[in-house]
């Protein structure tokens, strides 16, 4: 039997996990799969155990080994799935502020033709928006799946505002965490998944449904792996039809609007978490642009 996961990042998009991912495969104890994201757990679980092995049979002796996959925390199975397979395993959730993280993936899945030409304060208000964009920061609603089943000394929170603003804390926390040293390892900024600003949209659009084929196909006969070398090339491509860095802030209304549409999951968060969420009450400027 092949070695499997110590530790899962289970949570959430748009939050900062790619930047714990890349921290992680720079520390020389820790062993990350090349896939990043192999939602083995959720949405390739048919593939069977002996794929998800083959995904860390490069592991060192005495690598810590983990992966990302962040829609798990959404996955009305990966939860069980999770813990028949993996019932040692630590969790880390990296959260952020739900307004936030609701005007980055909107962005986000603008620039990446998900969505087209949507209005923000009417798709918010609508049952679509509430459906694609706003439940996603709800995270207690999702979290329960896994706390249920996972004793809470093995799950590990991280707010992604703390990431930005004390690094290195986060760091030393995540590593303690994980039975790690924290080495020496550079915490530089994530610039990767950075939300682009369309610059020709129905020829980006075009692109990016030939992604969307060109993965669904290596996906249906079994190349699901090679996924990642495709999705570099379509971000090469991606390059010539968008930019960076003009994306406005959220106006001052609605993110007042979200404050009070999720202060009650937000407070129930905090108390059932034992976080400090104050500052996701207070008001703040969603900025355009990151991920």
């Amino acid at each position: 039997m092949g070695r499997l996961p110590d530790f899962l990042i289970a949570g959430a998009p748009k939050c900062g996990s790619t930047a714990l991912d890349r921290w992680l495969r720079r520390h020389p104890s820790v062993f990350m799969p090349e896939l990043k994201e192999p939602n083995y757990f959720s949405a390739r679980f048919k593939r069977g155990q002996d794929w998800y092995e083959k995904l860390f049979e490069s592991a060192a002796r005495g690598q810590s080994i983990g992966e990302c996959s962040v829609w798990y925390l959404y996955s009305g199975q990966a939860a069980r799935r999770a813990v028949e397979v993996l019932p040692n395993v630590r969790l880390v959730f990296v959260l952020r502020n739900p307004v936030h993280r609701a005007w980055s993936q909107y962005n986000f899945a603008l620039s990446r033709g998900e969505i087209f030409e949507a209005d923000f304060p009417e798709l918010v208000r609508s049952q679509e928006g509430k459906k694609k964009i706003l439940k996603y920061g709800n995270y207690a609603d999702y979290l329960d799946r896994w706390t249920d089943r996972v004793p809470r000394e093995r799950v590990h929170f991280i707010l992604s505002e703390n990431m930005s603003s004390q690094p290195a804390t986060e760091w030393k926390a995540v590593c303690e965490f994980l039975g790690l040293d924290d080495g020496d390892v550079e915490l530089v900024p994530d610039r990767h998944n950075v939300t682009k600003v369309i610059r020709w949209p129905s020829v980006h659009r075009m692109a990016f449904r030939a992604w969307q084929g060109t993965s669904s196909l290596l996906e249906s006969i079994g190349l699901g792996t090679m996924t990642s070398k495709v999705r570099e090339h379509k971000l090469k491509l991606a390059g010539a039809f968008v930019g960076e860095g003009t994306t406005p802030d959220m106006a001052a209304e609605e993110a007042e609007f979200l404050r009070e549409f999720y202060r009650d999951a937000n407070e129930r968060l905090g108390k059932q978490y034992n976080l400090d969420l104050k500052a996701w009450n207070e008001p703040s400027v969603a900025r355009g642009g990151n991920g």
